[in-house]
C-alpha cells in the first residue's frame, strides 16, 4: 500500500513537467458608462426663481402675473416625460411681508391661525406647455379663456374640488404627468434653443363675500419639475399644502 501511493505521487510529478503552450492578448479600452440626467430650469434670464410674485393683491384686483419656466434636459439619455409639481407654503402675517419679521394680523384678519379658501381664490387663468423649436409636439393650452368661458384639460388638469376652475389649491393636490420631453443636450444648456416652456397667469378672485381671512397673509409657490426616462416612472407626487404660524 505504502508503494502504491509513492508510485502515484511519482506519477503526478512527472506529469507535471510536461510543457504547455499558451499565449494571451488583452482587449483594453472597455467601458461600462453611465448615462446622465440633468435638468436645467431658467427663464429668459439665467434663474427660474421668482417667476409668480402677486404683489399687494386683493379679492377682484386686476393684478396678474405670468410667468414662465424653460426646462433642459442637460443630461446624454433622452427623457420620456416630464412631470410637474406645487407646494404652497403660506404664512400668517400682519403685513405681506415675511422679511421683517412674522406677526399674526392685522386686527381685521378674521383667521389668525390659517388662511382660509385663499388658495381656493386664486384662480389659474392660462397656462402653456410648448417646444422650442417647434417641430412635432403641438403647443398645449392646458388652460385657458375663450369666449365660450374658462376651459382647462382634463387629460392633464383636475378639478379637485369640483368648482369649474383650477386653482392653487387645485394645483397644490395632483401632478401634470406625461408632458413631452426636451431633448437632451449632453452638457450643452442652456443653449436658448431647445427647451420646453412651462408658462402660468395667476389673478385673485372675487368671491361676493368677505375674504377677510387672508388678510397681510403670504404664500409661496414652490414648483417641482421631474424628468423621467420610463413612461411607467411617477418622479413626483402631489406636494400639497403647508400653514407657518409665527
Amino acid at each position: 500500500m505504502a508503494f502504491l501511493l509513492i508510485g502515484l505521487l511519482v506519477s503526478g510529478i512527472g506529469y507535471g513537467t510536461w510543457a504547455v503552450y499558451h499565449d494571451e492578448e488583452t482587449s483594453s479600452g472597455n467601458y461600462v458608462q453611465a448615462g446622465t440626467f440633468d435638468l436645467y430650469l431658467t427663464d429668459t434670464g439665467e434663474s427660474a426663481d421668482a417667476q409668480w410674485v402677486l404683489m399687494n393683491a386683493y379679492p377682484g384686483s386686476n393684478v396678474q402675473e405670468e410667468g414662465d419656466i424653460r426646462i433642459y434636459n442637460n443630461g446624454s439619455i433622452e427623457a420620456d416625460h416630464v412631470e410637474i409639481a406645487f407646494k404652497l407654503r403660506c404664512y400668517e402675517d400682519n403685513d405681506g411681508n415675511i422679511s421683517n419679521g412674522q406677526v399674526a394680523g392685522p386686527e381685521s384678519d378674521t383667521n389668525l391661525t390659517g388662511i382660509g379658501d385663499w388658495l381656493k381664490e386664486i384662480l389659474v387663468l392660462s397656462m402653456t406647455y410648448s417646444e422650442s423649436p417647434s417641430n412635432s409636439n403641438p403647443t398645449l393650452d392646458l388652460v385657458y379663456i375663450d369666449l365660450n368661458g374658462y376651459h382647462y384639460d382634463s387629460s392633464y388638469l383636475t378639478d379637485v374640488d369640483g368648482d369649474g376652475y383650477i386653482t392653487l389649491y387645485d394645483l397644490s393636490k395632483q401632478v401634470i404627468d406625461d408632458l413631452y420631453a426636451p431633448p437632451a443636450l449632453n452638457g450643452a444648456a442652456p443653449d436658448n434653443a431647445h427647451y420646453t416652456t412651462f408658462q402660468m397667469k395667476l389673478q385673485v378672485r372675487e368671491m361676493g363675500h368677505p375674504q377677510n381671512y387672508w388678510q397681510g397673509d403670504v404664500c409661496e409657490l414652490i414648483v417641482y419639475v421631474g424628468l423621467a426616462q420610463d413612461e411607467s416612472q411617477d418622479v413626483l407626487e402631489p406636494k400639497g399644502f403647508e400653514m407657518v404660524l409665527p
